[in-house]
């Protein structure tokens, strides 16, 4: 959360929240008057991410990204963070949320990802402007901190 600007960050979004790791350090850190939307498919995980957070926006498809932000009257992020196994993921389906973020991101907003490898550089590439990579070699396994910019 360290690559997180705290004090400019109204709203974010988290994909593919999971039992809320990440979505703690949200709740920790965010400013009050900051809006979460937080996306996860599993019905279980969901529901539980609810009951805790429930200053938050819970949504269930990061597939439906543009809609959630409308329905929300969020016309952009500041950030998006996401934990979603995107080499995982359908060509297409990916290209779909890397798209979608790029156009929800204000033009100064940053994509962060928490990923295992670095196969899908290039595809992030031809999406984002890279700014960063960090290995964290304490994460078990070792995971690496995507850090990426709205393409213009």
């Amino acid at each position: 959360m360290g690559q997180i600007d705290w004090n400019r960050c109204g709203t974010i979004a988290e994909l593919g929240a999971g039992t809320g790791v990440f979505t703690r350090g949200i709740a920790h850190h965010r400013m009050p008057e900051a809006k979460v939307l937080v996306f996860e498919r599993d019905d279980a995980l969901r529901q539980r991410l609810t009951e805790e957070f429930p200053q938050f926006v819970l949504c269930p498809d990061a597939l439906l990204l543009s809609q959630a932000l409308g329905e929300n009257a969020i016309s952009s992020l500041d950030y998006v963070v996401s934990g979603l196994p995107f080499a995982n993921f359908p060509r297409a389906a990916r290209n779909t949320i890397f798209e979608q973020i790029n156009k929800s991101l204000k033009p100064d907003g940053y994509f962060i990802l928490f990923q295992y490898s670095l196969m899908l550089r290039t595809h992030l590439n031809d999406h984002f402007h890279f700014v960063s990579s960090k290995l964290v070699r304490f994460n078990f396994p070792p995971a690496y901190v995507l850090v990426y910019r709205k393409r213009d």
